[in-house]
Order: C-alpha cells, then sequence, then structure tokens
C-alpha cells in the first residue's frame, strides 16, 4: 500500500485513507508515524506550533511544551483521510473523523517534514520538507 503524494492545484495531497496513527513521539519536535500494512511507514515531523480541531473542541500547541501536548496524543490508532501540503508552506492533516491538525509555514525555520520509511534512498523514494521559502521536494514530479 505504499504511496505517493500528487499534484493539485495548490500543492501536493497525500491520499491516507486505509492508513492509521500507531506512534506519537515526542522530544524536540512533534513526530507522528503512520502505518498501512506491516511495513508501510510514513513520518511526519514537526518543528513549529500547530493546531488540532476536533469534536471535542480547539487546541493550540507547541511542540517544546511537552506539558501541554496532552490532547494531541489522542490522535493514536486514528483512521487518516488525508494530507495536504499548500506550495507557501502549511500543512492539514485531515483525520477520518472530521478532526484536522494544522502546522502553518514558518518565515524563519522549517516548520515540518514528511518521509516514508524508505526515504529518499530507495528507487521510488521521496521526501517533503517545509521550508521559509515554501516545500523542497525530493522525488516528486
Amino acid at each position: 500500500m505504499s504511496t505517493k503524494p500528487v499534484r493539485q492545484a495548490d500543492g501536493l495531497l497525500l491520499d491516507l485513507k486505509g492508513w492509521y496513527i500507531f506512534v506519537i513521539e515526542i522530544s524536540s519536535q512533534f513526530t507522528i508515524r503512520f502505518a498501512a500494512q506491516r511495513s508501510d511507514r510514513i513520518t511526519l515531523d514537526i518543528y513549529e506550533p500547530f493546531t488540532l480541531d476536533t469534536q471535542a473542541g480547539h487546541w493550540e500547541f507547541e511542540p517544546m511544551a511537552r506539558e501541554r501536548l496532552g490532547p494531541a496524543l489522542t490522535l493514536v490508532y486514528q483512521k487518516a483521510d488525508s494530507l495536504l501540503m499548500r506550495e507557501q508552506g502549511p500543512l492539514e492533516l485531515i483525520m477520518a473523523d472530521g478532526s484536522v491538525l494544522r502546522v502553518p509555514s514558518s518565515d524563519e525555520f522549517e516548520s515540518w517534514r514528511l518521509v516514508p520509511k524508505q526515504g529518499v534512498a530507495e528507487p521510488d523514494g521521496w521526501m517533503i520538507v517545509a521550508a521559509p521559502d515554501g516545500l523542497i521536494k525530493f522525488g516528486i514530479d
């Protein structure tokens, strides 16, 4: 069930139907690991402040403020729907239940990075980074 982003009018769309969040890691960033089948993995690293809108409410998070990240941990084992990456850098992760995680672009730093298990080293590998000047794409046509 390997997947790759496709071009849209205003950026890239990654179809995540059939994928779920199987791990969230907290360190100097907020990391979401998606899984589909046994060996299919995609990792989203979030470095800058982000928001989460669910049926239960709206939250604003800072990845380094670990003590306030609790509501974001409820995404573990939730089914994903899609990931929209706009050319200027903002990202929207849409979950199957309608919840939306948003990461705005940053004027100074990399705000997020998305990479599959195999990364850019494999023949069909790819990676996307939200840099201050917009998306940097590796292995994406």
